[in-house]
């Protein structure tokens, strides 16, 4: 694990946030701490439905970077349709946590001016020693000896909870501003851990030399440090977007689709030689149709994939250099009403139909119908 200048930075600014938040609540006694914290607390509830309410004219934008980015988009969306869907899915979903810390910043500034208006028509001054747990006094750090003999006793003896009012709320206010680059950081070294399994199980996923250099960035001590704290947490709860009718967090959805291209990549050499198939990856094969249910993104591009190779197979032509798999004289017949089935598939049963296909093909595999009497 390596701490990067960056990452440093982070965690100093959050330990710097709390030190100061700390100092002022012990200063300013734990009924303005306890405000300052509620008002962290309710500004971050409220930025979170207006991010995702305002999210979509600068997604739109994120997406049209992202694709001006790839030069092949075009053509990946002739087999894949629903490619930019998914774009604009993820850029719905990064750009909703950068929304949400400008929105909270904004409130929360609007709430602190309130919150200090009201006190002060209440007839409470944020100067006046009798409403401070610590009075201002020179070289005074964060626990001064000197107490006002006129403090009310539950201002004299709140010293400790401001303390703990001011660092909480010093530590959620950075974590919540941390929190986009937190999140994408971590979704980064989810795609990435997927990638390297790959590259384990093929070799020819991202070259070593820069899998090495992303690596340094993405398992970074610091950024890790801060996710486990929560970063994560504020990050899932935001970066939230609808793909195909559904809601997704991106996170959990890269993780789950990282998971199913990994199964894939350790069968795809054999899921059309089915005899030179070991066991453990015939029943890989068997569980793929499960497994591309659990991602949003697996269900739609595994439905292109299928539309296209089966519209492929059925003319008598290669996919991707994939060969249309022959069951032999006996069961060719049934492959040809399997290929129109899977050249309809759509997103919501493409899992079932997979299954089933593939369930076919084992068995025919297993009791030799595939071979030509």
């Amino acid at each position: 694990m390596s701490f990067t200048l960056l990452s440093l930075v982070f965690l100093g600014a959050v330990l710097l946030g709390v030190f100061i938040e700390v100092r002022r609540g012990l200063r300013r006694g734990f009924v303005r701490a306890a405000i300052g914290l509620i008002t962290v607390l309710v500004s971050a509830l409220g930025a979170i439905p207006l991010a995702l309410w305002l999210s979509d004219k600068p997604a739109e934008k994120a997406t049209e970077l992202i694709a001006r980015s790839i030069p092949a988009l075009e053509t990946l969306q002739e087999t894949f349709p629903h490619v930019e869907a998914i774009l604009t899915a993820v850029a719905d979903a990064l750009v909703t946590p950068f929304l949400f810390v400008a929105f909270f910043v904004v409130l929360r500034l609007i709430l602190r001016i309130v919150a200090s208006a009201v006190l002060r028509s209440k007839g409470y001054d944020p100067d006046d020693p009798r409403y401070m747990a610590t009075p201002k006094r020179p070289n005074s750090l964060l626990s001064p000896s000197y107490e006002s003999p006129d403090a009310p006793w539950h201002r004299r003896h709140d010293r400790l909870l401001s303390g703990i009012a001011g660092g909480v709320c010093g530590f959620l206010a950075a974590l919540f501003l941390l929190s986009p680059v937190l999140g994408t950081r971590s979704t980064a070294g989810t795609l990435l851990r997927g990638l390297k399994r790959m590259n384990v199980s093929t070799g020819k996923v991202l070259p070593a030399e820069a899998m090495a250099e992303v690596e340094y960035y993405v398992y970074d001590g610091g950024a890790a440090i801060l996710s486990a704290a929560g970063g994560d947490l504020v990050f899932d709860a935001v970066a939230i977007t609808e793909l195909n009718d559904r809601p997704l967090s991106l996170r959990r959805e890269v993780e789950a689709c990282m998971g199913v291209c990994y199964e894939f990549s350790r069968v795809f050499k054999v899921i059309t030689k089915l005899d030179q198939a070991t066991d453990e990856q015939r029943e890989i094969i068997a569980g793929l149709g499960g497994r591309i249910e659990d991602s949003a993104f697996t269900r739609l591009l595994a439905a292109d994939f299928l539309n296209s190779a089966a519209g492929a197979w059925l003319e008598g032509e290669a996919f991707l250099k994939i060969q249309r798999p022959d069951l032999g004289e006996i069961l060719n017949p049934l492959m040809d009403k399997a290929l129109l089935v899977c050249a309809e598939a759509t997103p919501d049963c493409v899992g079932r139909d997979i299954t089933t296909v593939l369930n076919i093909y084992l068995i025919a595999v297993e009791h030799g119908l595939t071979k030509n009497p």
